[in-house]
């Protein structure tokens, strides 16, 4: 029988195991994972008694691929123990003001004006590429403030997909586009148009649970299925035969044999299995932002009846605030309200920020009332945050992917393994469409005896 090692038990690692044994049902799967849980960020949660609190904002959507979705979501469409969400809804807070209405910096008449620098080069750094398509008044007031607020790196150093892990690529629409503005100008393409398109659903658990808990749904549904599960089994090494992996090795020294590797796990882990000085280069070219994590209970409703909040403004610690219990649209919440901050930037975690710092700057922004208590308050981190991607980062990703494609044939690369992708829909979509063309390829290869 066929054994197929799914290296990451995040959710692209579930996606692919799960389509895996759906595909090739008498084939062995067996899901690797190097912690001691499933799911990744995801799968993460801090608890205060009944209260479960993210990793930041995260709320699980439907990637409009039905066979995809039936997994994903089937346990809860028809779940009472879930909320529907027809609209993220996103505000955003910047130059003092909060807007309830876009999660993006807003554009209006008067900023599509401000088209003052703009060029048609485009240059693949942060600044270059703003200022090619918003100007030089926008770049320089709006967009590069933000940036540096968020990353411990000089912009023009920085890729310019940078600007898309923020909401920091574009500007929201206000009342239609300008005549000035058709589609062939630069600032036209960054200005977002909901117009005759379909919003996914969104789902979220009731109940004082987190996103967590979906993840145990589908680890559930994927052990039933019949998938192995390994645990705190982190790689350390592979040996080969030829071109191709015989066997995994294991920090305790186990091996584990396999006729065929899927690797799901973020691009940084396959440094086992790659040229040392290839991953030495994309080291010094990549990394993860560190991000402080602040949960609260709050004694009353939020001010705003955002699911969350990206705060742009320079002068304001937070980045990211999930409002918990909007989520369910509930005026009343007998455990109180939840929410998570989080923070990130060099800037902003150099010296010790404490709870109340942040309280603080909610009431400021008007996000919680003046007279709202926190009845509970804890700190988390985490270290592998958003990506932090210097000039030829994405180069050197893409070369130690195509070499590993090349050298190794019984090796499949998706997911998080791929420069570039990090967004969850990203994963999951991009994971299983890879997966389920290994499985059309390899289905007459594949030893399923």
């Amino acid at each position: 029988m066929t054994t197929i090692a799914v290296v990451g038990g995040g959710i692209g690692g579930i996606v692919a195991s799960y389509t895996l044994k759906k595909d090739l049902p008498d084939c062995n799967v067996v899901m690797i994972e190097g912690g001691s849980r499933l799911g990744g960020l995801l799968g993460m949660s801090t608890k205060f008694k009944q209260q479960h609190f993210d990793i930041g904002t995260h709320i699980p959507a439907q990637t409009k691929i039905d066979e995809l979705d039936g997994f994903l979501f089937s346990s809860v469409c028809s779940n009472d123990d879930w909320n529907e969400i027809s609209r993220i809804k996103g505000g955003h807070y910047f130059n003092g003001k909060l807007d309830a209405t876009h999660h993006n910096v807003a554009s209006s008449v008067g900023v599509d004006a401000l088209r003052d620098g703009v060029v048609s080069n485009n240059c693949g750094d942060i600044i270059s590429n703003y200022r090619r398509r918003f100007g030089n008044v926008l770049t320089d007031n709006v967009f590069l403030p933000s940036i540096k607020k968020f990353l411990p790196c000089a912009p023009d150093l920085l890729e310019a997909e940078v600007q898309r892990y923020f909401a920091l690529d574009r500007l929201s629409e206000h009342a239609g586009r300008s005549t000035e503005h058709s589609a062939d100008t630069p600032l036209s393409l960054t200005r977002i148009d909901l117009t005759g398109k379909t919003i996914p659903l969104a789902f979220y658990p009731k109940n004082g649970f987190g996103v967590a808990k979906w993840i145990e749904e589908l680890v559930t549904k994927t052990r039933q299925l019949g998938v192995d599960i390994k645990l705190n089994s982190k790689i350390i090494d592979v040996i080969k035969s030829g071109d191709e992996i015989e066997s995994l090795v294991f920090e305790g020294g186990e091996k584990f044999d396999c006729d065929h590797v899927v690797w799901t796990a973020p691009i940084e882990t396959l440094g086992v299995i790659a040229n040392p000085e290839d991953m030495a280069k994309l080291s010094e070219l990549y990394a993860r932002t560190r991000i402080q994590l602040f949960h609260f209970v709050f004694d009353r409703p939020y001010e705003t009846d955002c699911h969350y909040i990206n705060c742009f403004d320079p002068k304001f610690t937070p980045y990211r605030i999930t409002l918990y219990e909007n989520f369910a649209s509930n005026d009343y919440s007998e455990n109180g309200y939840r929410c998570t901050v989080e923070v990130i930037g060099h800037g902003n975690l150099e010296k010790p920020i404490d709870n109340e710092e942040i309280v603080s700057e909610l009431k400021q922004m008007g996000v919680v009332s003046q007279e709202a208590t926190a009845l509970y308050s804890e700190q988390t981190g985490v270290l592998n945050g958003f990506p932090l991607r210097k000039l030829g980062a994405y180069k050197q990703g893409r070369e130690i992917v195509e070499k590993l494609g090349k050298s190794i044939n019984n090796l499949t690369l998706t997911g998080s393994s791929e420069p570039g992708v990090f967004f969850s829909n990203d994963v999951m979509i991009k994971t299983f469409s890879c997966v389920k063309a290994l499985c059309k390829q390899e289905l007459t290869n594949f030893d399923t005896a």
